[in-house]
């Protein structure tokens, strides 16, 4: 990293899980449950924030897991840990809902998050 930026090597081995979805979609025990630590993140309380945690040398490699905040519409906070973890590492981006559960709000909060995930050049997507 001489120039401040990543080589491909290093860029491979960096992760990073961004866990999107409504309050009580399960984003914080997904979170626990690729951490392979059971109280990594809480969930008995609402997230109004974005929280990280990160272990190292998990599958080899480096994870970061993002946790973003319960409100789709808080996307400027998402949008700076994306530009974050952008250039550091490969990014995987989770919608989470609550099984057996999709409605309207649902829908709207996922058009949300594609919405700014398209703002921020993340072109590869799995949502059809």
């Amino acid at each position: 990293m001489a120039d401040g930026h990543l080589t491909p090597d290093q860029l491979k081995n960096n992760l990073s899980i961004f866990l999107l979805g409504k309050t009580g979609s399960g984003k914080s025990r997904t979170g626990n449950s690729i951490l392979g630590k059971p109280s990594a993140f809480r969930f008995d309380i609402q997230t109004d924030k974005c929280s990280v945690q990160t272990i190292e040398n998990r599958f080899g490699k480096n994870i970061h897991v993002i946790d973003t905040a319960a409100d789709p519409l808080k996307e400027n906070e998402i949008k700076e840990k994306m530009n974050q973890f952008k250039e550091s590492s490969t990014s995987i981006y989770i919608f989470c809902i609550q099984i057996g559960r999709f409605n309207d709000s649902d829908y709207l909060a996922y058009k949300n998050y594609e919405k700014c995930l398209a703002e921020q050049n993340t072109v590869k997507t799995l949502s059809q």
